[in-house]
């Protein structure tokens, strides 16, 4: 699995820079409160999205004797709930808009809505990409969408379409998406559905239904609650902080849930390699991700000026709580994928509500507080749970947890030391010039959890190189 992990992870590279470059210069032209505007419209769209896949690509993936009625079935339930929703969010558009108290967003979720009817057509054939293991492929597929609406929205935004180049950037990836789809995939859907296939697809897709559902509207909701107990400004701030996270983590945590998922359900009757498997991957998958999310913490300021200009500086801190977010979500990716590899989507379920509730809490505490607080209140939500996804995992997927611990160890040790040198570095640089501070640190943070990891870390490195090469059984 490791291997697979880092060849998807090098496939999608190119795509998540072309995506971070071409969300710089839209957000330079843009502005945080056209920027703010268009995120709380797609808040709603994003939250329904998961209504129209209804958990039905995880099952596709994971199930261990699929028919070719499951496909045809689950298809054309994707494409009507496509339609469905997107008509109903057209129609709810002006409602939702004196919701929020934020104006001149009508338009935009109509347009938005457009694109969950392609999503509904994406939703097996990608699928398929993935059960079959065709990781490339499916990295090459968000590549080419990622490119070519990367383009057209820079291009928009440089024209001076203002908040309409993000919905064109939107819509543009969901249609080249869906094409190159097509000419990857051969799977053409007859015109036919079955009762029995369709109950079997709700028996574990009502589940990862739920679990999009929950994630989706604790995501999305938040940022509409966002916007309307702030402002358009500050919601841009949050927005983009939060784009930032989404960005770091599709590049450095979601090969991982990719390919564990597909990886692991093969593996499903034999534990002791699974378990293996999982340590190694997540010991890996924090080695890396890890320190990316605490050294943009620690550099937040400096890098947000240097990178969008001096008027996205505020944004500093909510980026400090999702850089937290994005570093439970090393475990939380693997744990549920674990689960759900296993057959059993309904814990994922559970804890994700559970997590629901906690932020709903934090949400409350934080109202007024500012939108920094209420960062931090998702933040906290996603760290309190990953206990019991731990718990989970060990219980019913037997996985080593004493061992897990023991190699995350020493990479927890060394950014403590990454963190130490980068802060006194900058406490001896305040004077200077953002770009200076952000160089200098970013190097001393970089020599210095390398050096800490190669000291306290060697062996268990050099094991976990054996298993991406595939010298081991448990990378097979």
């Amino acid at each position: 699995m490791v291997g697979g992990v880092l060849s998807f992870a090098a496939s999608a590279l190119a795509s998540k820079l072309i995506a971070a470059v071409a969300f710089a210069v839209i957000a330079r032209s843009v502005g945080a409160r056209e920027f703010g505007l268009v995120a709380v419209a797609a808040a709603f769209a994003l939250a329904l999205e998961s209504w129209v896949g209804q958990g039905m690509g995880d099952f596709v993936v994971s199930h261990p004797r699929l028919e070719r009625a499951h496909l045809d079935t689950a298809f054309w339930i994707n494409i009507v709930a496509g339609g469905l929703v997107a008509g109903a969010l057209s129609v709810a558009a002006p409602v939702l808009e004196a919701w929020t108290g934020t104006p001149d967003t009508t338009p935009l979720i109509r347009w938005l809505s457009v694109g969950l009817i392609f999503h509904g057509a994406t939703v097996v054939p990608a699928a398929l990409l993935l059960r079959e293991g065709r990781f490339k492929a499916a990295a090459a597929r968000n590549a080419a969408a990622t490119a070519i609406a990367a383009a057209a929205g820079m291009g928009a935004a440089l024209g001076g379409a203002g908040r309409w180049a993000l919905v064109i950037q939107s819509l543009v990836s969901d249609v080249v998406g869906l094409l190159v789809l097509a000419g990857a995939v051969r799977f053409w859907p007859r015109p036919v559905g079955t009762w029995r296939h369709a109950r079997e697809l709700w028996s574990y897709g009502g589940n990862m239904l739920g679990v999009s559902v929950v994630n989706a509207l604790a995501q999305r909701v938040t940022m509409a609650i966002v916007g309307g107990w702030t402002s358009a400004t500050s919601a841009g701030f949050y927005a983009v902080a939060q784009r930032v996270q989404q960005i770091a983590t599709q590049l450095l945590i979601k090969p991982v849930d990719t390919v564990a998922l597909p990886t692991l359900a093969r593996l499903r009757d034999d534990p002791t390699v699974a378990s293996e498997m999982f340590v190694r991957t997540a010991s890996l998958a924090a080695a890396v991700a890890w320190p990316a999310f605490a050294g943009l913490a620690l550099v937040a300021s400096d890098a947000l000026v240097v990178v969008l200009g001096d008027g996205w500086a505020a944004a500093a801190g909510p980026l400090v709580a999702f850089s937290v977010l994005g570093s439970a979500r090393v475990v939380s990716y693997l744990t549920g994928a674990t689960l759900r590899a296993g057959g059993r989507p309904y814990l994922v379920l559970r804890v994700v509500l559970i997590e629901a509730v906690v932020l709903v809490g934090g949400l409350a505490v934080a109202k007024g507080a500012g939108v920094t607080a209420l960062a931090w209140a998702s933040a906290v939500a996603s760290v309190a749970v990953l206990p019991l996804y731990l718990w989970l995992v060990r219980v019913h997927a037997r996985i080593d947890l004493a061992r897990l611990a023991l190699l995350l160890t020493p990479i927890a040790a060394s950014l403590g030391f990454m963190a130490v040198a980068v802060w006194l570095l900058r406490t001896e640089l305040g004077a200077s010039e953002p770009a200076t501070r952000l160089v200098a640190a970013s190097a001393a943070g970089v020599v210095t959890y390398l050096t800490a990891l190669a000291v306290l870390a060697r062996g268990s490195l050099r094991e976990a190189m054996e298993v991406a090469r595939g010298r081991r059984r448990t990378a097979a």
